[in-house]
């Protein structure tokens, strides 16, 4: 039986989008044992993850921050014989992490931060789609072969959040028959905000159609959430849900409206077309939902943009054009488009 260990510790974005990777070692190795190691934050959502077999929580800033918590980590790690260990990550943490680990074989990228501490390296390819990208560290694993399209993830949510994830459900009074939105304006990037104003501008025009909204969000978003819910006359579930049963919220929605963070990428994994709005960052870099109708918006004659591959706190040249000159009513129509293309309703 073979033993993998997938080091994913940044964002929960960026674990989303790491899903594919167990699910196409597990599709091409059935007895595989799978461990996926993760921080605090993200921990819920693997509990998801059909594939995976056991989640470890690495706690980088609390109780294994500094040299000897991550030894104390990698000890833990030594004790499971892994015959792999795989890094999507780039960081100097996690090649650390995966050298003390010791391993057969450690892999991460060419381009990663202390490349040299892995044992096997595998070319960033900037061309590729993120999900691409992260399933090529399976060229360096003779046992797997490489999928050359990324696998459905199997997401099992538990039952304990799918029924709590109706009870709030019901408590917005949507019904059944209605179409929904899913609006989620937060970011852990200042620029990679859509204005709130501009955000609620559109949900009052996708209101205009018929259609209901529900605000969403992680407890740092719920202010902000909360703001929104109220000038739209609409739902704010934001804070009141772990991600388990944020994906159940998704899964009972029929579009996302988001910007360039997590929720874009939850939606995918539960098959819910999302239109992500991008302002700094670009749909090229490989980070967009690449569903089948997933939409973006983006003004693409700006020559200050990208300014950065992630977000940052504040605009380099001060004037934020990259968002503000996205109009509501773009996202509104493309929330339009897709819900008449899904439903082959032209009446939206």
């Amino acid at each position: 039986m073979l033993r993998f260990a997938i080091l994913q510790t940044a964002f929960i974005g960026d674990v989303a989008l790491s899903l594919p990777l167990p699910q196409a070692i597990r599709n091409n190795a059935h007895s595989a044992r799978i461990t996926f190691v993760t921080t605090p934050a993200a921990a819920s959502l693997l509990s998801c993850a059909a594939a995976v077999d056991e989640v470890l929580i690495f706690d980088k800033r609390g109780k294994h921050s500094g040299l000897n918590g991550l030894s104390k980590f990698a000890a833990e790690l030594r004790k499971r014989n892994f015959d792999y260990i795989l890094s999507p990550h780039r960081s100097v943490r996690s090649a650390l992490l995966a050298r003390l680990s010791q391993s057969e074989t450690s892999v991460g990228f060419s381009a990663a931060a202390w490349a040299f501490l892995y044992d096997k390296r595998v070319e960033y390819r900037t061309s590729y789609h993120e999900t691409m990208r992260i399933l090529s560290l399976l060229e360096a694993v003779e046992e797997i072969k490489h999928p050359l399209n990324a696998p459905e993830v199997v997401i099992e949510i538990p039952a304990s959040d799918i029924e709590h994830s109706e009870i709030l459900w019901r408590q917005t009074g949507i019904d059944d028959t209605e179409k929904v939105v899913a609006v989620a304006p937060g970011s852990v990037w200042a620029t990679k905000r859509w204005p709130k104003q501009y955000f609620a501008h559109a949900v009052r025009i996708i209101r205009q159609k018929g259609c209901r909204a529900i605000i969403i969000g992680s407890k740092e978003d719920a202010e902000l959430c909360e703001e929104t819910a109220t000038e739209t006359n609409s739902v704010s579930l934001a804070g009141k849900t772990t991600l388990p049963q944020t994906l159940h919220i998704l899964r009972r929605c029929n579009v996302a409206l988001t910007n360039d963070s997590a929720p874009a990428h939850l939606a995918r994994l539960v098959n819910t077309p999302s239109v992500t709005i991008f302002g700094p960052t670009m749909p090229q870099f490989g980070f967009a939902a690449s569903g089948e109708y997933d939409r973006v918006i983006e003004n693409t004659r700006l020559a200050c943009r990208p300014c950065t591959i992630h977000g940052s706190k504040k605009c380099p040249t001060g004037t934020f054009e990259c968002m503000t000159s996205l109009e509501p009513q773009m996202a509104a129509d493309a929330v339009f488009q897709i819900l008449e293309t899904i439903s082959g309703d032209n009446k939206i």
